[in-house]
């Protein structure tokens, strides 16, 4: 990671990564208001932080969510692919067999 992946965006504009499709349209689709007056209006100010582009709203596979790694138990490749995702590397030193 590091730096270079900023140079050039915008350091107040958040990029949010989410899966849940229906999530994503309630934001960025305002014709869904009429249908969504149920939910309580203190969830709309995300609405209103995308429309004055504070926040950019994008999706993102579940496979390929690299907090699920710290959150949920992974088979050995699940876990190898996103140990590569956060930039872990082998040390080297020959693996120890478990006891």
């Amino acid at each position: 990671m590091g730096a270079p992946q900023f140079i050039g965006k915008d350091p107040k504009l958040v990029d949010i990564k989410a899966n849940n499709t229906g999530a994503i349209a309630l934001v960025k689709n305002p014709h869904l208001h009429e249908q969504s007056k149920h939910i309580d209006i203190s969830y709309h100010h995300i609405r209103d932080l995308e429309a004055k582009k504070r926040i950019t709203i994008t999706y993102i596979p579940t496979d390929q969510m690299i907090a699920n790694s710290f959150t949920k138990p992974l088979e050995r490749t699940k876990f190898e692919g996103f140990k590569h995702m956060i930039g872990l590397v082998d040390d080297g030193i020959e693996k120890r067999t478990r006891f």
